[in-house]
Order: C-alpha cells, then structure tokens, then sequence
C-alpha cells in the first residue's frame, strides 16, 4: 500500500509540476508580448517626440527669422558679411542709431514750428546766391 501512495504522490507532484510549468510559460510569453508593446509605445514616443522638438525648433527659427529687418532677409550673406561682418547686433545698432537720427530730426521740426525763427532773423540768416 506504501507503494502506491507514493506513485499516486509521484504522478500528482509530476502534475503540479506540469502545470507550474505551463503557467511561467504563459507568464513568460505575456511577459514577452509586453516588451514587445513597450518596445513600440517607447519607439511611437521617440518619434512623436522627435516631431514636436523638430517643429518647436523650427517655430523658434521662425520667430527669430522675423525680428531680422526684411532688407536684412534678402540680402546674400556675401552681401551681409561685407555690409555687417556678419554681426546681426551690428544691423540693430544701425537700426538704433537711425531711428534716434530720426527722432533728433523730427524734435528739430518740432521745435521749429513751435518757435519759428522771427522775420528780422531770417532775412539775416538768407544767404545771397546772387552778386
């Protein structure tokens, strides 16, 4: 009887041991078959994130391509390099420096309309182009 029982427990044990090894072989391919998504999320994720830094870089050269004076735009960077030495700060400081030369001269017409130059002083001022 002794001998039986452990048979029956030899083919039972045998049992449990084919269905522990059924079950890690359906963990390992779920386990297999979740790599495989998560290797394709992380690619889809790459990629989608690849897109977006290349058009925000590209938005942002756009932007910055704006703020250049349109004459500064088309010119050839031949021409820019000479004109400029190739120094983008060096077109906004001429920018600067013309638009303050622009302010100086529209406050000079201002102050001249405010006070006009009397009429004894200017038939002194004229210079006389005939002898």
């Amino acid at each position: 009887m002794v001998d039986v029982l452990n048979s029956s427990s030899l083919s039972s044990l045998t049992q449990a041991e084919r269905d522990k090894n059924a079950q890690n072989a359906k963990l390992l391919a779920l386990l297999d078959e979740f790599d495989v998504e998560v290797q394709a999320r992380a690619n889809r994720l790459r990629v989608q994130a690849t897109q977006e830094l290349k058009m925000s870089l590209m938005n942002q050269l756009h932007l910055e391509l704006v703020k250049v004076p349109q004459r500064i735009r088309t010119m050839t960077m031949k021409e820019f390099c000479e004109k400029y030495n190739g120094d983008i700060n060096q077109v906004y400081q001429k920018e600067i420096e013309n638009l303050a030369a622009s302010i100086q001269f529209t406050g000079a017409i201002k102050k001249r309309k405010e006070n006009p130059i009397p009429a004894s002083d200017a038939k002194n001022a004229k210079i006389k182009t005939t002898h």
